[in-house]
């Protein structure tokens, strides 16, 4: 079995999601989506940045159960 990366290889999601209005949505494929979400929690614990700590991880319900969602706990929209 090769061995696992690091978590922190998926910083620039957080990095990506920090700098967008709301934040992101991917499509994960050939992966097991909850495995996936449980490194991006591990990845946003070893990056120990607190400015991640507002940000949620989710996953949408079917039809859209292959997409992740990395957005802004709380948003502020122009009126």
């Amino acid at each position: 079995m090769p061995p696992r990366p690091s978590p922190l290889i998926y910083l620039p999601l957080f990095e990506r999601a920090l700098t967008t209005e709301i934040g992101i949505a991917f499509t994960v494929r050939n992966v097991d989506r909850k495995y996936f979400c449980n490194t991006l929690y591990e990845c946003r614990t070893q990056a120990n940045d607190p400015r991640l700590m507002d940000l949620i991880i989710w996953q949408p319900a079917p039809p859209h159960d292959q997409d992740i969602y990395i957005t802004k706990r709380e948003v502020e929209l122009d009126d």
